[in-house]
């Protein structure tokens, strides 16, 4: 079984010495090198990790990358067992996804929704035009959709394991609707570089919006932060 878990990294830190785990870095396009596998070759939309963070690395596995199984963690956030503060092994992720279909990080709640939340750090606006975006693309996903922004209980990360159908799956879904909302709302005319990443923080909210629209099995696991 080809299991590969990318490690998304802007800046070089000391990572995990362990099996099928791979770092690349994301935004290589625009930054200095690091030692690591780079998202600026092939198709690939590096000069974009500016508002989309780590999903230029995502973008890169989509379009470059065929395995059997693959997942998404960060230099600093790892998948986690449930009762050790460390990354998972290999051979313990290949395990749980003989019996689930997808992992992901443990939700949390919020003390308001999670469009409530959403719009006290940023700005209701790109809510808005996400919204429209997958009414016109796919409006299927709009009770989906709506109920995600109504509720309080929030996944983050853009972290993922799964097979590597249902991750092509997500991106042919996830990325059209992102580069439309992104011609509309122009990031980089956004005030604060924080506020740039916009498309990366509405990504995290659309995983959940997908998700509630795929009839699979979920895991939700610990996530290990690496100090």
């Amino acid at each position: 079984m080809d299991t590969r878990i990318y490690i998304m990294a802007h800046i070089a830190s000391e990572l995990p010495d362990l099996s099928g785990y791979i770092p690349l870095q994301v935004g290589a396009a625009s930054h200095p090198p690091l030692p690591y596998l780079k998202d600026n070759t092939g198709e690939n939309i590096s000069d974009k990790n500016y508002s989309y963070c780590e999903l230029t690395g995502i973008y890169w596995i989509y379009k470059n990358i065929l395995c059997d199984q693959v997942g998404i963690c960060h230099y600093r956030r790892f998948f986690a067992p449930s009762d050790e503060a460390r990354p998972m092994f290999l051979e313990e992720i290949q395990d749980l996804l003989k019996r689930y279909d997808i992992m992901i990080p443990r939700s949390i709640s919020f003390s308001n929704s999670i469009y409530c939340q959403f719009k006290s750090i940023h700005t209701s606006n790109s809510l808005l035009v996400c919204r429209e975006v997958i009414d016109k693309m796919c409006p299927d996903y709009i009770s989906a959709y709506d109920f995600v922004m109504g509720h309080s209980v929030f996944t983050g990360c853009n972290m993922s394991v799964t097979n590597f159908e249902i991750f092509r799956s997500y991106c042919d879904w996830l990325f059209p609707i992102l580069f439309q909302v992104e011609e509309i709302i122009k990031p980089y005319t956004l005030k604060s570089a924080y506020n740039q990443r916009i498309i990366g923080f509405l990504s995290e909210r659309l995983q959940q919006v997908w998700l509630m629209m795929q009839p699979l099995k979920i895991y939700e696991a610990n996530c290990y932060m690496k100090i």
